[in-house]
């Protein structure tokens, strides 16, 4: 008895930690700055970051020559947008596969699966054509951070991707299609607790110094 005691104990302090002292996001209000590089050669899925104005980010997203780019995924709070300004673009949304040319505009709204990918022997180059062409800086500081897991030459690369996930709970907007989102969610909460005492944490500004 006194040996599950103690088990539970172990199982338990972590999440009684959590709870005590919950996780605060960093200020964020200059994290980006232009020219900043985010890239996983795994992915073939490289983003340079153009500006941030307020809570808005916005990117220059290159896909090398068969890129897979993301599993097909929602965002519950936000809706993506940008104008493929080279390449040809294979795009995956609620089902419906379609080939966008520079110059088109793609456009997946929240809520809706989407995917994309690069299935052409050239780079594919996606841009910012409005003011609407963003994401939200919540949502692209957590995705920043998760380019150099996917690298990693770890067979446990994933374990370690979602268990950085969870130290962002929803904040990181993004459920791939393959799972239901609750579980998703659920699973973010079971993981974080432990996440902490493993040692993952959460990066500070990366703004160069002056800025």
């Amino acid at each position: 008895m006194i040996i599950l005691y103690i088990i539970l104990a172990i199982l338990l302090l972590p999440v009684v930690y959590n709870l005590v002292f919950p996780l605060k996001l960093p200020a964020l209000d200059h994290y980006f700055y232009p020219g900043q590089i985010f890239e996983s050669k795994w992915e073939g899925v490289r983003q340079e970051i153009i500006r941030q104005e307020g809570d808005k980010v916005y990117t220059e997203v290159t896909l090398k020559p068969g890129a897979q780019g993301p599993p097909e995924h929602l965002h519950e709070g936000f809706d993506e947008s940008g104008v493929v300004k080279k390449g040809v673009l294979t795009v995956k949304l609620n089902g419906e596969i379609i080939e966008l040319r520079a110059g088109d505009r793609l456009s997946f709204p929240k809520g809706i699966y989407h995917a994309f990918s690069n299935n052409s022997t050239e780079d594919v180059v996606l841009g910012a054509e409005n003011d609407n062409d963003s994401i939200p800086v919540s949502f692209a500081y957590p995705l920043s951070q998760f380019y150099e897991f996917f690298d990693k030459p770890s067979r446990f690369k994933m374990l370690h991707f979602f268990f950085k996930m969870s130290l962002f709970g929803d904040t990181f907007d993004t459920y791939v299609k393959q799972s239901p989102i609750k579980i998703q969610k659920l699973i973010k909460v079971i993981l974080k607790p432990y996440a902490r005492v493993l040692g993952y944490k959460l990066e500070s500004s990366k703004a160069p110094t002056g800025n």
